[in-house]
This record gives C-alpha cells, structure tokens and sequence, in this order.
C-alpha cells in the first residue's frame, strides 16, 4: 500500500450516537387524512415533544382535539406541519428538543446494539429569554452588589469612548460617547471587575460635583449602551445557566419562580411533562423561555471494523477536500498584507490588528463589524474541474447513479493539500439489516451531506453534562493538543452573539483550563483567565501565531461546540480560524461547479457512500400542468427512487414518495422554496434495521472523533518574554525616509543598475547607512521598490528628500517610474534580535544592498546567489558552529523538484561551492565585516533573551539577500536553497565516503575541494543552528517522520 492510501486518521475509541426519538416504523403508514395525522398527536410523547420544538403548532392541534375545525386551507398547513414534525421524531438523527436524543457508544471486541426505552432530559433556560429578563434588571434597577466591568472590545478614539459594535443592536452599530471626566473615571475604575455601588462611590470621588444619583444614571446608560458588561449573564460556556443567574439575582421574584416551575417540569418523566411544560410557558409569558435535551439510555457497541472503514472515509475525504476554504484563503491573503506592513516576528495587539484605525482592519468576509476588504472571488481550479467533469460524465454516460473513487481518481483529485487538523469529528449512518448482519461485517456506512466538524468534541460538547462525557472530552483534548511547554495552549474563546438564543448550543463542560472573553464579562485575574489586552499576534512565513504575552506561551484558541465562527464578533472569528492556518480541513465531498446540475451520482469509497445520489428539483420543473404528473415525468427522467431525503443544510426530511401525503410535501416545498434539493434515502425498511429498542428499529446516526495520525509537529517554540510590541514606527520627517517607487521588474532592475548608486553617492554627506528592498504590491501584484534611508532628520529634510523629489522626476522622465511615495518604515524588531541588535541589523542590510548591487548581472541565476548563500552562513555562524552543509540540511527540506536544478547543473554548482565554502572577495569585506559584527550582537542577545533565535535570524538574511539578488525572488529564491542545499549534501557523502576508506581519510583534489573529512548528518559542533525554531520568525510545521535529506 502506498503512503498515500494509509489512513490519515484513526478514530477514537468511543463516539456519540444520535437517534430519533421514535421508531421508524412510525414513519410508515398511508395517513391520508387530518383525522389520521390528528391521532398521532395524541401520543403523549409527541405531544410533550411538539409542545417543547413549536409550542404554536402544539395549541393549534389542542385547539383541533378540543373539537375546534379550522379553515380548510390552515387544517391543511395544520396537516403537513404535523406529518413533518412526526417524520422528524421518526427519521431523523440530530439532537433538538424531544425529537431525538444523544447517548455514548464505543467500539469493542463484542458488538452490542440495544436502547432501552429510558430517557432523560436535560431542561435550561433559553440564553435570549435569560437574557432580556436579566437586561431589564440591570438597566431599570442595578443592585449594589451588581459587577460590572468594561467591555474589553471598547477603545479610545480622540475624544470618544469607541465600542466597534454594539452585539444587542437591532442592526449593527458602532457607538460612541463623549470621554467626559465621569466617563474617564470609570475607564480607571472598571477596567477590572468592581461592585455597581462602590463604583458609585470611586466615580462621585474622582469628579467633584457629581451626585451619586447621576453617576448611577451614568453607570445605567453605559450598561444600556454595552459600554459596561455585567455579571448577570452566564458565560456562554456556563454548563449550568440558571443557578448563574439565581447568584447573580438573588432577590429576582420573577427569575425565582421561574426557576421553581422549571425544576418541576424537568422532574417530570419524558411524555409526561406536556402539562407542567405549559404551566411553565404561562408563568414566564413566553413559549420561548426553555432550551431541552435528551439523553438516550444505550447499549451500543460497534466493531473496530466500523471505526476503521469511518477513518478510511475520512481519510479519502479529505484527501479529496479542496486544500483552502474560502475563509482560508481570506486569512492567507490577510497574512501576506500583514508581513508586508508589520513584517516577520513583529508582535500586534490582536484588538489594534483587527481595527480599521490603529491596525489593517478585518479580513475579507468578516461582518462583525465588515470591514473594507471585498470578498474574494471564488477560486477556480481547472484541473479539479476537468476530473469532476470526467467523473460525472462517467456516470451518465454508462447509466449509472453512483460513482466508485479508486486510488488513481483521489490522486488525480488532490492537489496542493496542507497538513491534516489534529483532530475532527465524521457524522456516518451505520447501515445493516440486522444487529447480526452488522456484527458480521455486512454493513454499509454513508456519510449525510456537509456532516463533518473540525475539531472532536465539538458536536458533544452540549451534551457533556447530560451524558457525563467529560473523561472522554478530555482525552480528545489530550490527543488533539498534546501537553507540555512547549505545545500551544489551547484556549477557550467565549464571546458574545448577536442572537442570543444561539448560545444555547454553546454550554460545554470547561476541557482547557484556559480561556479568554470577548465582548462579555469576565475577571481578567481570575485562574485560567487570560486576558484579551494581552492577546498579540505575530507571522512568520508561512503563518500567524498567537500569543498570551503576560505568560510567554503560544495559544491555540478553540470553541468547544459547533456554533458557526461567522456568528462571533471578529476579533474572536479571527481567534479561532488562525489555528486553520497551513491545515487542509476535512471537508464533505464537493462536486464544485456541477453542483447546480438536476442529477448528481452517488459517491463511494469502500463500504462508505461519501455523498448520496443527489437531485435538484426546480419550480420550473413542475410548471404547465398538475403537479403530481409533472413531478411522476420528473422522477422517471432523472431515475428519482421511492425513498429520498428533502434536505436544507443539515435538515433532512425523510420522504418515501408511494405515499401521496408524502409527495404533496415534496411538491408544497417546492412552490414555497422554487428548488428543494433531495438525496437518496439508502436506510433500510422497517423491520430492517441494526438499532433495536422495545418499540421496534430505530435509525441512528454516529459522530465518531478522528485523530490525524501524523500530526503536525512544530519545533519547540522557545517561551516568549512578557513584553507588548517592541518596534517603533518611523514616520516622514524624522530620521528614517522610506520611499517607494513602483516600476516594472525590468525598469526595476535599469533603476538599481544605471540609477541608484550615483545617486546615493551624491547624498553621501546626509545619508550614514541604506537599503532597498523589493516588493510586489499585496492587492494587485504591481512590483515597488522601498528604498530606506537614514541620516540627521534635519539633513533628511532640508537635503535628501528635495534630490529624492528630483531624483524621482529624472526616473519618470526616463519612463522608468511614475510614481514616489513616501510612508512609515516600521523596523522588523523582533525578526532581527531586538532593539539591541537592530542598528547592527541594519548596518548590515546597507552592505548587502551594496553587495547586490555589485552583483546585479546574475540576478536570474540560482547558483551565483547560492554561493553568497553559503558565504553568508559561514560568516553568520562563525568558528565552532554547526558546519554549513550541516545547517542547510537541517533547515530546508528536500523539494524533488527545484532538486532538479542542482543535478542539472551538478559540476558547476560544486566548483562555485567548494567543500569549505566559497572563498571571500576583497571588494565584499564591508558585507564581511558588517555581518560578523552584527552575528557578534545577535549572540550576546540571544544569550539575555531566551525568544533570540539565530538560526530563525539567519534564514530571515538569507531571504532578503535573495530578494535584494534575484529580479524574480519568489520565482527563484527556492531554486537558490536547493542548490545550496544540493551541494550540501554531495559534499557530505563524499566526504563520509572517503572516511569510510580503508586507509581513512584522504586529499580529494577534484572540484569538491580539500577536506579531511565531515561530520555525519547529525553530527557537527554546537552553534546556531542547535536552537529550537518556531517562536517570532518561525518558518511553517514539519512532520514527526520522514527523511529530511
């Protein structure tokens, strides 16, 4: 088997199991009339779940049972609505209110599949109606004891208190209010947790003249305005909501009844609790007031054989998965913005990052609050295309409904895959006749369309407490994040929603010890707590990383439940979608632009149907004639079977379209809808089934947690010291000038060869040290040179910009360039060693620009570039390092194909290369000496700062002096490295070869120079190249195996 047919994941040794809350042989039956469907809501089951999911339904058919008959057309809408809410009950897997309930199953050595009949449930209260009920306390009457503190997403903007959006708003609202003496008083006293009356009192204190009854109606107004967020509302991660907001107001006569009734009816066994259920509606004034769940008792278990063809599935589907999603590929973009303005390492507040003011603003595609960014157009890939196409015509074309993927078609269908999560959860049907059948292996798996989460755990997480699951959540949190220093910390991001009724999915039992608020209250000096002021974010290459700086450690923040990131506010979207970086995520399998197509095959790997024969039925396609008969014609054209699935996102009704209420369902939802989109119902006819209960079989659906099997490994990130931002910003008018001059690459290269270099010898006199750079614009791609210069700020102004102005002119009036701009060169601090070394960084970057220039005439050539490469190395390591063939082959990975170019120029590359490196020039001592003295400076740093990684430093030089040397750096600067990394190699094969000769060493006088002898791949002196990677400059992850050389 090749590496690519193993499985990328393996399952975890338990999983979640959704079932529907009747049988299925529930769902049979003509029901043809009102009367008919009428009964089945006798049951008291049913009636207690319609009356938990759609309270109005339930009253309309209490109405009808009391001898009320409505109107013709509502008795119809009162029929169908029935019809869907008892094929729900009967069907359908996922977890709401009473229609279906949740329990813990496991794989094992003997397969068991059996539920009992007990049922418990788990009775909340509705966060939004919590909410309402707790915002109107606080507003009209704040209790002294009330806490309150400052909402951590607010901000100074002159001479106003900035909140960027107000979450209770009916629409989205940046707010704003005057900085007043009374509202600067309470940004001093609030900014950690402080009672309502005390802060009363600090506030009249702090302003002379201020009654305490206006600083009280100040403190509401604040509250009203979201400016001060209050303890009265759980966490969103509080497991027990109603006990929160009973200590939080304790002397709420309303909330106290409340509670009273809702602990009555949660006593109450399931299908009896319909009565207590509406007492408890009419003493809230309100059917929306309560959030239930069910939990199943079980006996299930499955053979490992199950978990093994779930984790072959998976593996497939993400093979197949397109490498970067929409909001991946935003963030990526994002990522290169951000080098280009903060650059490599550089730490940012996350809150100034994300800010349209102080920072770059949102990604493309946030909305809360949108920023300036427009969507990115949707990403075509021909090749994909091309193989979909292939496939689907396949298929038409031989008459067949499904497709089956063998190991030729998943590679044609891969491309460009990045690393797979740490973890993810698969939502499969398990389908067999018969629990015998499934224990012998006769069992199909199919996978529902768009069921697939990121992270394990995240589709249990509310359900934790009901199933007492937290033992096995936190064994997934073991196996997706590790332990250990050096591992990233996984974080809990909790933060606040527009629709608060969305957060009833987000109560989980607390798996990190850690987490951070946005936009809610929280104790910043709580234990676990960290704080969002300290949240910073620096990127190296290939990525952003996040950091606690008051701890020093890397975070990984997470959302334990499978509320939509798109639903948080953006500096917490932000947070949780920085982890997907370099991840390609597992993903549902997608026909991509054929989606739109009437008939799509089914899809099948193995013993798994990845995506179910799929039709699109349109408004049009019952138009000009009786519904029934256009939809009979339909059906028969597009070989539609009997039993089909009317899907909406992850709601699946279940049809069986011989029945004639059924297809009148299917052709109302159409009329509504103008296209309903439909699958195949592949489940098996009661009696079949494998799921047993007293009352007959049962469908069932499994959640079963993956594990990446190679996981990403990063190099140990050395611990980052507790410092913010340590760059200073050098504007226009100081002693930095930073000009940029966009040209074509060829007119770039004239401007550096014929233009540069005169000029800067006229401004000598002003003008101690420069550097240029080049860069392509981030948005359009334009390529720009940024040209730095440094001198006396007055000389800077009065001398050097007026010839800058001049010297742009004589560039435009030679159709170089049209245009010269001056901006801010903000230093690369952290890449290059700190404020202590930055001078010596910079001094150096002026000898290389020189140097580069020298050099101009093979700025197309790898191997010119690839000796200074090794020249720079050597200089940069100095005496007892790690040797330089050492270094390259423990930094950069072996790329098969830019390989190619050293083997096809293998004698060359060796004779500019020699075994001890390339010898010095006499015209390039400055660059000699000026890369010694700052090697000298980054040493004595990193010997006081643990964060100072060298070898991070020397690949940062390394990749500018390829930019400075190469007109087309991105096209050639990995060209560069493999022929360095090339003659690496060959040298220390050849020198480990004549070691091994009888008679030891001896001179070699070929190309490859004099040497007696190398140390072995892994051997080598202690030098730069020993420290760890992965902190401020890190380059991306590498695996845990696999040959490096």
């Amino acid at each position: 088997m090749s590496d690519d047919a193993l499985p990328v994941f393996e399952s975890g040794d338990v999983f979640l199991l959704r079932v529907p809350v009747l049988p299925n042989e529930a769902a049979g039956g003509e029901q043809t009339d009102t009367d008919t469907v009428m009964a089945l809501a006798r049951d008291p089951l049913a009636a207690e779940a319609l009356l938990v999911s759609s309270p109005s339904l339930a009253r309309a058919v209490q109405d009808t049972l009391a001898g009320s008959r409505p109107p013709v057309p509502a008795g119809q809408r009162l029929t169908r609505s029935l019809l869907r809410y008892h094929l729900r009950m009967s069907r359908r897997a996922t977890p709401f209110g009473l229609l279906a309930g949740v329990a813990v199953g496991s794989f094992g050595d003997r397969p068991s599949a059996r539920l009992t009949g007990r049922r418990t449930k788990l009775v909340q209260p509705d966060r939004a109606w919590l909410g309402t009920l707790l915002d109107a306390r606080d507003i009209a009457d704040p209790p002294a004891a009330l806490r309150v503190v400052v909402n951590n997403t607010c901000r100074i903007q002159g001479d106003q208190l900035l909140l960027p959006l107000a979450m209770r708003s009916p629409k989205p609202a940046r707010r704003s209010v005057r900085r007043t003496p009374p509202v600067e008083a309470v940004l001093r006293q609030a900014r950690r947790p402080v009672a309502f009356g005390d802060l009363v009192t600090a506030v009249t204190a702090d302003c002379p003249g201020l009654a305490p009854e206006q600083a009280a109606r100040l403190l509401t107004r604040l509250i009203a305005l979201e400016f001060l967020v209050t303890d009265s509302l759980p966490s969103p991660a509080e497991p027990d909501p109603l006990g929160h907001a009973a200590r939080a107001a304790p002397g709420h006569t309303g909330l106290r009844n409340y509670a009273a009734r809702l602990r009555h009816y949660a006593s109450c066994d399931v299908g009896r609790g319909a009565p207590a259920l509406a007492e408890l509606y009419r003493a809230a004034g309100s059917s929306a007031c309560v959030q239930v769940d069910l939990a199943l008792e079980a006996d299930v278990r499955l053979q490992a054989e199950v978990a093994r063809e779930a984790a072959s599935a998976a593996s497939v589907l993400w093979r197949v998965s397109v490498p970067e999603s929409d909001g991946q590929r935003a963030l990526t973009a994002y990522h290169r913005e951000f080098l280009e303005h903060y650059g490599l390492g550089e730490l940012v507040p996350v809150s100034s990052l994300l800010d349209p003011d102080t920072g770059l603003g949102p990604p493309a595609g946030y909305e809360l609050p949108t920023g300036h960014r427009r969507p990115l157009p949707p990403l075509v890939d021909p090749d994909r295309a091309s193989d979909l196409n292939a496939l689907y015509a396949g298929a038409l074309t031989a008459g067949r409904t499904s497709v089956e993927l063998d190991e030729s078609t998943i590679r044609s269908l891969e491309s460009g895959r990045g690393y797979p999560p740490p973890s993810a959860e698969l939502f499969v049907s398990v389908l067999a006749d018969s629990p015998g059948e499934l224990a012998a292996g006769r069992f199909l798996l199919m996978v529902p369309p768009f069921q697939v989460s990121r992270l394990a755990g995240t589709a249990w997480g509310r359900f934790s407490q009901l199933l007492g699951a937290e033992e096995h959540l936190a064994a997934f949190a073991r196996r997706t994040w590790g332990a250990g220093p050096d591992t990233p910390l996984p974080v809990r991001v909790d933060y606040a929603t527009r629709d608060r009724r969305v957060q009833n999915v987000t109560g989980a039992t607390d798996i990190a010890a850690h987490h951070v608020a946005v936009g809610i209250y929280a104790d910043p000096t709580s234990p676990g707590a960290v704080d969002l002021a300290h949240v910073c974010v620096y990127a190296d290459t290939q990525r952003f990383h996040v950091v606690d700086t008051s701890s020093g450690r890397e975070i990984s923040p997470f959302a334990p439940h499978m509320l939509s990131s798109r639903l948080a506010p953006n500096v917490a979207r932000f947070l949780l979608e920085v982890p997907l970086m370099g991840t390609t995520q597992l993903g549902a399998w997608d026909w991509g632009h054929l989606n739109s197509c009437p008939f799509l095959p089914a899809v099948r790997y193995g013993r798994t149907i990845l995506m179910p024969a799929t039709w699109r039925l349109r408004l049009a396609d019952l138009a000009d004639g009786e519904a029934a008969e256009r939809l009979a014609a339909w059906r028969e054209r597009w070989r539609m079977p009997d039993r089909i699935h009317l899907a909406s996102a992850d709601q699946r009704l279940a049809l069986d379209l011989r029945l004639p209420r059924h297809r009148e369902l299917l052709c109302h939802q159409v009329l509504s809808d103008r296209e309903c989109v439909l699958h195949e119902d592949l489940s098996h006819e009661p009696p079949l089934g494998w799921l047993r209960g007293p009352d007959g079989t049962y469908d069932a659906e499994i959640v079963v947690p993956l594990f990446a099997r190679s996981p990403i490994v990063r190099e140990p990130v050395a611990p980052a010291p507790t410092r913010g931002p340590l760059s200073a910003p050098h504007p226009p008018g100081g002693e930095w000038l930073s000009a940029r001059i966009p040209s074509s690459a060829e007119s770039q290269r004239l401007i550096l060869a014929t233009h540069l270099e005169p000029w800067l010898r006229s401004q000598a006199e002003h003008v101690d040290r420069w550097f240029f750079v080049r860069y392509a614009d981030a948005s359009t791609g334009r390529p720009h040179l940024r040209l730095r210069l440094h001198g006396d700020p007055s000389a800077v102004a009065r001398h050097v910009l007026p010839s800058l102005r001049d010297w742009a002119r004589d560039l435009s009036a030679a159709g170089l360039s049209d245009d010269l701009s001056l901006h801010v060169y903000r230093p690369e601090v952290e890449r290059y060693g700190g404020k202590a070394a930055i001078e010596a960084a910079e001094r150096f970057f002026c000898a290389d620009s020189r140097l580069a220039l020298r050099r101009l005439d093979d700025d197309t050539d790898p191997l010119p570039v690839a000796a200074d490469v090794v020249r720079l190395i050597r200089g940069f390591q100095g005496a007892g390092a790690v040797a330089w063939e050492q270094w390259l082959i423990n930094h950069y990975e072996k790329d098969e194909t830019r390989h190619r170019v050293f083997a096809r120029r293998r004698r060359e590359a060796l004779a500019l290369i020699p075994v001890d490196g390339p010898a010095q020039k006499a015209e390039d001592a400055e660059w000699h000496a000026g890369l010694a003295a700052y090697a000298a400076t980054v040493r004595r740093a990193a010997e006081r700062e643990n964060w100072i990684l060298p070898a991070e430093i020397l690949k940062a030089l390394l990749h500018m002096h390829c930019n400075r040397r190469l007109r087309f750096a991105a096209d050639i600067e990995q060209d560069v490295y493999a022929v360095a990394r090339g003659a690496a190699v060959a040298h220390l094969d050849r020198s480990n070869a004549l070691a091994r000769l009888p008679d030891g060493p001896v001179q070699d006088e070929s190309a490859h120079g004099t040497r007696p002898g190398a140390a072995g791949l892994n051997g080598g002196g202690q030098g730069f190249g020993d420290k760890p990677f992965g902190a401020p400059g890190a380059g991306g992850p590498t695996r845990r195996s696999g040959s490096r050389r």
